[in-house]
Formats: structure tokens, sequence, C-alpha cells
């Protein structure tokens, strides 16, 4: 799967994008990208699929990893905010739950 960088440069590796069909109109309905290329597709899609487990981990961003505690006005701030969120919370979840 070839990327383009924010800084230009090109990355490369495998990819997969996996999408959901609409029997009624034939065409994909909802569509992933990923490079996770070990695993089932099935297994990939199975947390997209579960609205809870989303709501729970967005409520535990909030609450234990101060989601939406953002307050500056530009797009990489906010995106460097939600990055370090996610980065701490994936941390978190990986190595048990503790949180501090």
């Amino acid at each position: 799967m070839r990327g383009l960088r924010p800084d230009g440069a090109h990355t490369g590796g495998a990819g997969r994008l996996p999408a959901e069909w609409d029997a009624g109109s034939g065409r994909p309905g909802r569509i992933w990208l990923t490079n996770i290329t070990d695993r089932h597709p099935a297994e990939l899609l199975e947390p997209a699929r579960s609205p809870r487990g989303a709501r729970a981990a967005v409520e535990r961003m909030g609450e234990d990893f101060s989601l939406l505690d953002f307050e500056g006005r530009s797009f990489p701030g906010w995106h460097r905010h939600m990055t370090l969120v996610s980065a701490a919370y994936a941390y978190s979840t990986l190595e048990g739950g503790v949180t501090h």
C-alpha cells in the first residue's frame, strides 16, 4: 500500500481495503483502510461493528485521557492532541487498563 506522508515522502507496504457491501445498491456501504494483513477480514471488522465497544472506548478516552479537553484553534494542534490521546489509550489498554 503506497502512501504519502505529510512531508511528501512516499511510504510503502502491504494493505487491505475491507468493505461492507450494500445489497440494495450493489456498491460498498462502509469502507476501511488498514495495514493489518495477517488477520482474517472478518476479524478486522469486528471492532467496527461494535457500537457499544466504541462508545465505551470514547468514554474512557474522555474520562481518563482528556479526549474532549482540547481548546486550541488549529487543525495540527487538534490532530496532535487526538494522536496523543489515542496512543495513551492504546498503551493503557495493552498494558491491562492501568491509568494514572
